[in-house]
């Protein structure tokens, strides 16, 4: 009976019945949280490609991203339920903007069909008028400058006088003016509209360009700026803060098949939230791929603060101890929000929560100096970060290891110590929002044009986005100032080239209050 019993007995403790049954819920345990990852990943990724780009949280909670005010309602709009609004005061100061004063008048008169009065047939008098404004936009049009040079001869003795041929030609023996070569730029790289297109605009204006001419201008005036772009990132690099970021860009192979990715670089310092009086500075580069050598190249010489997000190809610049890092606290709060969009996590939305406090102390030292932004920080900031420090180590403990909640948790645990930096220092910014706000341009234009022609073509990218986020830094209208300067940069000395940067240029009619070389910018603000 013995040996009975032990032949029954299972030989391999594997066949047991309930260890088999046990393994396989542990099995299913791990396959259940494995398919909540992966449904949390696929929500964050279908929220980001079809849902809405803002980070907007809460209606107290301004956007991350220094997104433009809604256009003021028309003050005699019918309001949606139907009622007469006209007339009635409206919250915040709404309504139309006046039109500039240096714009052209062209002013109608209509006059009443008789002014004898009726009764007594008296001319009347005037003692009065009404006046409406419209807004009229000239079409574009296509004009042809002629320079005319008379030749002056001496009929006696032969002598020739002729006035000598002028030097403001921007291309040398060219076609276009430096306003037209302004305005294919200005098309191309703030308006987003490929060479393409514009060639097909100007056809229907009546001249034909072709595409590689409309490159071979913007190449053109790409060399000759070059110095001014090479001259910005001289001094940026002199400041003791720099933010950094890059972006993605395809790039064709001229002469063979297919594309290569290449990246867009910028570097910039805006002066405007610490009330800094030294002007702001956005300079961009481009590289064949994304190693870490190519920031290490454009940062030579630098010592300071680079604030950044975690890109591991910053790593070895902080080695040295001559670059000190930076985090995004707004970078580790968009992790948080991905997964309170996508699954309504709690846990992320107490997170961001916490995150948005700290943004409000920010918004209100806004333009303070650094002094002061330093102090409130210490007071105000320091004890909330204490605070969201203890409940990122308390809730680390309590997630699933490999979880999409883990991953955003464990990214702030992980650069904790860049992200906090700010906070000792009045000079730095609570996330990398200055560099990611430079890059929104060529996001927006990637989607137009798609790919860059060549490594070469992005080198011209580069130099233009320069100046033309430089000037949108320091209120310059960038087409006003593009076709000063491409005009008389070739006659331009070496030692005059910082008269041409944007915060240092002047426009010709500088004395005209109604200045066209400056837009009117409202100052951002974080939240």
């Amino acid at each position: 009976m013995d040996d009975a019993r032990h032949d029954s007995s299972p030989e391999n403790p594997k066949d047991d019945p309930l260890q088999r049954i046990a393994a396989l819920e542990r099995r299913v345990a791990v396959l259940m949280r494995e398919n909540e990852r992966l449904e949390t990943f696929l929500a964050v990724l279908r929220h980001r490609t079809f849902g809405r780009s803002s980070e907007k949280m809460s209606p107290d909670q301004l956007s991350l991203l220094d997104t433009p005010a809604p256009a003021p309602a028309d003050p005699g709009e019918a309001d949606p339920s139907g009622e007469d609004t006209t007339g009635q005061r409206r919250r915040g100061g709404g309504g139309r903007r006046p039109l500039p004063d240096n714009l052209p008048r062209v002013t109608r008169e209509i006059l009443p069909v008789s002014t004898q009065c009726p009764c007594c047939s008296r001319e009347m008098t005037r003692i009065g008028q009404d006046e409406s404004k419209q807004l009229h936009l000239v079409p574009a049009r296509a004009e042809v400058h002629v320079t005319v040079r008379p030749k002056f001869a001496c009929r006696a003795c032969g002598e020739l006088a002729q006035a000598p041929a002028p030097d403001d030609r921007p291309i040398e023996r060219g076609l276009p003016t430096a306003g037209t070569i302004a305005q294919v730029i200005i098309a191309k790289y703030l308006n987003h509209m490929p060479l393409h297109r514009q060639a097909a605009h100007y056809a229907r204006l009546g001249v034909l360009l072709a595409t590689t001419t409309l490159y071979g201008w913007v190449e053109a005036a790409a060399r000759d700026l070059a110095p001014v772009a090479d001259r910005l990132l001289a001094l940026l690099l002199r400041r003791t803060k720099i933010h950094a970021d890059d972006t993605p860009v395809t790039v064709l192979n001229p002469g063979r098949s297919g594309t290569h990715d290449g990246r867009l670089w910028v570097y910039a310092d805006d002066t405007r939230p610490r009330g800094g009086a030294e002007p702001s500075i956005a300079v961009f580069r481009f590289s064949a791929g994304r190693a870490g050598k190519h920031p290490a190249q454009h940062l030579a010489g630098f010592t300071g603060t680079l604030q950044a997000d975690a890109f591991s190809g910053f790593d070895h610049l902080y080695r040295g101890g001559a670059m000190v890092e930076a985090g995004c606290l707004g970078h580790a709060r968009r992790k948080l929000v991905d997964l309170v969009r996508a699954k309504g996590s709690p846990v992320a939305a107490e997170g961001v929560r916490q995150i948005a406090a700290l943004y409000r102390i920010e918004r209100r030292i806004y333009g303070l100096p650094p002094a002061e932004r330093l102090a409130v920080r210490q007071s105000e900031a320091v004890p909330l970060l204490d605070v969201l420090r203890a409940w990122l180590t308390e809730r680390l403990s309590q997630v699933a290891p490999r979880s999409e909640l883990a991953k955003a948790l464990g990214y702030m645990n992980a650069q904790w110590n860049a992200l906090v930096r700010y906070a000792a220092d009045g000079t730095l910014e609570i996330d990398n929002l200055t560099a990611e706000r430079a890059l929104r341009g060529i996001a927006l234009g990637r989607k137009n044009w798609n790919v860059i022609g060549s490594d070469a073509a992005g080198k011209v990218a580069a130099v233009i986005y320069s100046l033309v986020e430089t000037c949108r830094l320091n209120g310059i209208n960038p087409e006003a100032y593009l076709t000063d300067v491409i005009g008389r940069i070739g006659r331009t000395k070496i030692q005059a080239l910082d008269t041409l940067l944007p915060f240092n240029w002047r426009p010709p009619d500088a004395g005209n209050p109604a200045d066209p070389g400056r837009m009117a910018i409202a100052p951002h603000t974080t939240a």
